[in-house]
């Protein structure tokens, strides 16, 4: 693709239409991002996001059920799937290109015009509950090691047990009308975006995109608010009893940065440094040297005004206080003395070529694009440009970051599994020390 500038449009309606050019790509993708997530939900109506994007495959258009519109999706050769995030929700269908239009068209109608149905509802009602119960222990507490780590950083206290998929209480009491008011309080034309990546003629899209999400309400229609961050000033831990797990999970976070950010691309050579694959810090010094766990990595999590860096291993219980001590020594190293010439030229070397092998995937150029538009924060930012922009980080810069990001006063630890009052003591006195 060379770096293809994407193609923006927005509808009289409101709808906006992001397109990427893949030249001689088979596949072509279509994602319509809805901007409300788990996020924006009020304590009282937890979970009905992730509810109403359930709802969406359970019938829509004339597609009576789940069954009929699965298996015109996938007859298409492609893959059709859903998720529901902090600040968005997202619904993505692939196709092969020659039959885009009938591709479009599906998506089109589950956005528009999902049935919801009683019938339906109360059958995806029962799946929702078991989904949620997977991530309770006996006690009705969370052990979802990903929603604890989250709830840690950005909720209140009170809001520490959230989960996107809401608690029974909750599931329990979501029924057609409140889907359907969430539904047309947010669904509308100009909360949508549509992402498509491919080979495609543009002009056939916007046309196509314009009649089939028509049903949409026009304009912005309610924007949901976020909550206020949560202010930090020293470390913080929830820990989950889990006795008949084999080994113990945990999830070490630093409050970080925006992908809009000016820091975020030192960042993100940070995180690299630290656990971007078998040659980081972390694994070469927790598997490869102490042989302590069997894998361990790092990721940058961006949402539209914060993110984190967040630092994920699972080991044997007896080696839960070696494996902390190991990890906050090297983040203590890497705060106090940055990353060596070399192993910083190597880092950002990696990190520009997987930033520019982005262009590759028809999925994750969709997604990188719709979310940009969704928080409509424009000019639109290519993968060559943020590769541009990591060219030209120092090594200074990602010291800087290190000593900002790594502080004991951003972290925040999640731990599930059969560890020992002893062990909890000696990691929480590790956690906030510098």
């Amino acid at each position: 693709m060379n770096g293809a500038r994407p193609l923006l449009r927005t509808l009289p309606s409101g709808l906006r239409v992001v397109g990427v050019r893949h030249p001689g790509a088979r596949t072509v993708m279509f994602c319509a991002y809805i901007g409300v997530g788990s996020r924006h939900e009020k304590r009282e109506e937890q979970g009905i996001s992730h509810f109403l994007e359930h709802m969406l495959f359970q019938g829509a258009g004339r597609y009576r059920d789940a069954a009929a519109l699965t298996a015109s999706a996938e007859s298409l050769g492609g893959v059709i799937n859903a998720l529901t995030l902090p600040e968005h929700t997202c619904v993505y269908l692939s196709a092969h290109r020659r039959y885009w239009g009938t591709a479009l068209s599906i998506l089109a109608q589950m956005v528009v015009s999902p049935s919801l149905r009683d019938a339906q509802i109360g059958r995806e009602r029962r799946v929702i509950l078991q989904e949620m119960r997977q991530s309770l222990d006996d006690h009705g507490r969370n052990f979802n090691i990903d929603d604890l780590a989250y709830n840690l950083l950005w909720q209140e206290p009170s809001a520490r047990e959230a989960t996107p998929v809401g608690d029974e209480r909750r599931i329990s009491r979501i029924d057609r009308p409140a889907l359907r008011s969430h539904h047309r309080r947010h669904y509308t034309a100009g909360r949508v975006v549509l992402a498509v990546s491919g080979e495609f003629e543009w002009g056939l899209v916007l046309r196509s995109a314009g009649r089939l999400f028509s049903g949409l309400p026009s304009g912005e229609g309610e924007r949901p608010a976020k909550p206020p961050v949560v202010p930090q000033t020293s470390a913080r831990s929830v820990w989950r009893t889990a006795r008949d797990w084999p080994t113990v999970s945990l999830k070490l976070c630093h409050r970080a940065f925006s992908a809009r950010d000016p820091r975020y691309a030192a960042t993100l050579l940070l995180d690299e440094s630290l656990g971007g694959g078998s040659s980081s810090r972390l694994f070469l010094r927790a598997r490869e040297e102490r042989g302590l766990v069997y894998d361990i990595a790092s990721e940058v999590v961006s949402f539209s005004d914060v993110g984190s860096l967040d630092i994920s291993t699972s080991v044997e219980a007896g080696n839960l206080v070696d494996t902390a001590r190991e990890i906050l020594s090297e983040l203590r190293r890497v705060r106090r003395t940055g990353l060596g010439e070399r192993e910083f030229r190597e880092v950002r070397q990696r990190l520009v070529c997987q930033t520019e092998m982005m262009e590759d995937d028809p999925y994750a150029l969709a997604d990188w694009y719709a979310r940009q538009v969704l928080s409509g924060e424009p000019p639109l930012e290519r993968p060559a440009d943020l590769a541009r922009r990591i060219r030209r980080v120092t090594r200074a810069q990602v010291r800087a970051i290190a000593r900002e990001v790594l502080s004991p006063e951003r972290r925040g630890l999640a731990v599930v599994g059969p560890f020992t009052r002893t062990q909890r003591k000696r990691v929480e006195g590790m956690l906030r020390r510098g």
